[in-house]
């Protein structure tokens, strides 16, 4: 059995190599640590699917979900999480751990419009895509920010339910 913290307490507390007391202080917005932080943002997610599907007002369709990676392409293409619905359409989703509202750049617009291709061509899905961005504190309005056909916060993934599914 792993929970959050045991994975944290793994990575960052149990190592041998590590003898700083404030190493997690001391070690703020380095790269390993904003790694980090996006990882377990994406694993919260996938842990709060009921609450994604719920505030997609998806609760009603047959729904799959799991995570893509390109068998072929070159660079590598990786999808964080698709949500396959009976209905005909694919949500894929990206997660995006930021400290700030989240703005969509003219690279990570061309690297979401790549991998949609790689997932449609290799996946052979006649199904319809929808994006959708899962964030921390929402998304910054900005030349590339109509990527997303809707926009999820961390608010959404603890949303109250009165029934579970």
């Amino acid at each position: 059995m792993i929970d959050f913290f045991t994975i944290f307490y793994q990575t960052f507390c149990a190592s041998e190599t590590i003898t700083d007391r404030a190493y997690w202080r001391h070690t703020l917005n380095t790269p390993g640590q904003n790694t980090w932080y996006g990882l377990a943002f994406e694993r919260l997610c996938m842990y709060h699917i009921w609450e994604i599907i719920q505030s997609l007002r998806l609760d009603t369709i047959l729904t799959s979900y799991y995570s893509w990676r390109s068998r072929k392409s070159t660079p590598g293409a990786q999808i964080d999480m698709i949500i396959d619905r009976a209905d005909g359409v694919i949500d894929i989703c990206e997660m995006k751990y930021s400290r700030y509202e989240y703005s969509q750049d003219a690279e990570e617009s061309l690297k979401l419009g790549n991998r949609i291709k790689t997932f449609q061509s290799e996946t052979k899905t006649p199904k319809a895509i929808r994006t959708v961005l899962i964030t921390t504190k929402g998304l910054a309005q900005g030349e590339h920010s109509d990527d997303f056909a809707k926009v999820l916060t961390v608010n959404n993934l603890f949303v109250e339910n009165s029934e579970e599914g």
